[in-house]
């Protein structure tokens, strides 16, 4: 009688994800990050484009504006919830960089490999790399979906080599959102370093 009841407790919540799961996948436009709720608001401000006149930066429900002085000089796209944002060199070349961590549908855009068919639609996590001159946002490095993806993101220069880090805190709970009672989620930091044309991940 114990095996039938777990079994049928078991069979439900499997029922339950796979209709939250079509539920989500039939809306028509981007929900709050699963598991993630909404940041409290994040100022900070810049001088990104060093005309000696600094941007704000604010983050709030999930949008980044960028204003100087009184002008919104950018806003991020309707269809993108930017969850983390921070501003260092982390290419090296003594200039500062605006790094996004965003979630939106689809891995590539119109950059998409010619090798790569079938629908691109899947809600996934991207780390978008930007400079700003003359008021423009000028993207520098976009990445397709990250798996696992973002959690957490700090900048510094661990080993004192005068080049920085990425210290990207990785979330394996992402995968596990359907899993069932009783199973841990699990998150990794792991180091990165700006290397030609990407990061590439330090042992």
């Amino acid at each position: 009688m114990i095996f039938r009841q777990n079994l049928r407790v078991t069979v439900l919540i499997i029922i339950a994800a796979a209709v939250a799961g079509m539920i989500i996948i039939s809306l028509p436009g981007p929900l709050p990050v699963i598991g993630r709720a909404w940041a409290p608001k994040h100022t900070l401000n810049y001088d990104l484009d060093l005309d000696q006149q600094p941007e704000r930066y604010v983050l709030e429900k999930q949008r980044l504006i960028i204003y100087e002085a009184d002008q919104e000089l950018w806003r991020s796209p309707g269809d993108w919830q930017v969850t983390l944002f921070n501003i260092a060199d982390v290419t090296h070349d003594n200039r500062a960089d605006l790094l996004l961590v965003v979630w939106k549908r689809g891995s590539f855009g119109q950059a998409r490999p010619f090798w790569v068919t079938g629908q691109d639609n899947e809600f996934t996590c991207h780390l978008y790399i930007y400079n700003l001159a003359s008021q423009r946002l000028k993207p520098i490095w976009m990445s397709s979906a990250l798996d696992p993806p973002i959690k957490g993101m700090r900048i510094r220069d661990i080993d004192g080599d005068g080049r920085n880090e990425l210290l990207i805190t990785e979330d394996y709970s992402w995968h596990q959102w359907f899993s069932l009672p009783g199973k841990s989620f699990s998150r990794e930091v792991t180091t990165w370093q700006w290397q030609d044309w990407g990061f590439y991940r330090l042992e």
